[in-house]
């Protein structure tokens, strides 16, 4: 009973500190979208921060990773639009990836490449939408966040939604509530939902910046303009997607579109036809 009363004990401590750990992570995300809201609303400087969505899919019995999605965002490069990318292990076909770079690699690799992702000279913020999830990951890969010392906070977008909408929905109800077009049957796939969670981010972002605008009287800056066309930006066709690799004679199994975070990004084509959801 005593070395089960002190297992317990030690259970307890270990999550109390987690919590602690978790909550310093989301005041200093906190502070830095704080920055960016007010930057929007009254035209300042933006912080040298990296935002990245990230979302991990696992297999059916959610023992595995399938696919690792990720979607970058610096905020001193907004030209530079949102770089997705879809990292996906060995057997896992591109199936309906629509944004730039896709790779292939065996999960062993897996916790290297996450690394390589989420280090750098630039402070980034972690965003996923029920990003205990992906944190939980991390660590299950060996990759706990207090290791990657360039990630300095955390964001939920379910929060935020919860907070800007009144209530905590699915990726897809999010975004037919605040009208970010996307395409049926593009979900549950790791790069497409990192993709869509930072355009929910942005939007949020965006909601705020009004907020502020109406109650200062501001107008809107070019900083507002380039975030908030970024949020509402409509993914490419999954048709156009397919056309493109079988014209570039790419495989269905390897993919191709360049390595991590290429140069073209974020290059989404209009959603006026097929399933698209507006």
């Amino acid at each position: 009973m005593f070395y089960l009363g002190v297992a317990a004990f030690i259970r307890f401590e270990t999550q109390i500190f987690n919590r602690l750990q978790s909550r310093e992570y989301e005041q200093r995300a906190l502070l830095t979208c704080t920055d960016v809201v007010q930057c929007m609303a009254q035209e300042g400087l933006l912080p040298e921060v990296v935002f990245m969505a990230i979302d991990f899919e696992q297999d059916v019995h959610g023992r595995e990773v399938t696919e690792l999605g990720l979607a970058r965002l610096d905020m001193q490069h907004l030209e530079q639009g949102i770089q997705g990318s879809n990292i996906a292990t060995a057997g896992r076909k591109r199936r309906n990836y629509l944004f730039d770079n896709y790779m292939r690699i065996d999960i062993a690799q897996l916790p290297k490449v996450i690394v390589n992702s989420l280090t750098g000279d630039k402070q980034i913020i972690l965003v996923g939408h029920g990003i205990a999830v992906e944190v939980g990951w991390l660590k299950k890969l060996g990759v706990p966040i207090e290791d990657l010392k360039s990630v300095v906070g955390i964001v939920d977008t379910t929060r935020l939604a919860r907070e800007v909408l009144g209530c905590s929905r699915s990726l897809e109800s999010v975004m037919s509530a605040i009208g970010i077009p996307y395409e049926d049957n593009t979900f549950h796939c790791g790069g497409n939902d990192a993709f869509y969670t930072m355009q929910v981010f942005l939007a949020m972002l965006v909601r705020r910046a009004e907020e502020e605008m109406a109650d200062l009287g501001g107008m809107e800056g070019s900083v507002y303009t380039k975030v908030r066309e970024m949020a509402w930006r409509a993914a490419p066709l999954k048709r156009d997607v397919r056309r493109m690799m079988d014209e570039s004679r790419e495989e269905e199994e390897f993919g191709g579109f360049g390595g991590l975070f290429g140069e073209e990004s974020g290059q989404g084509v209009g959603a006026d036809q097929g399933d698209v959801h507006r």
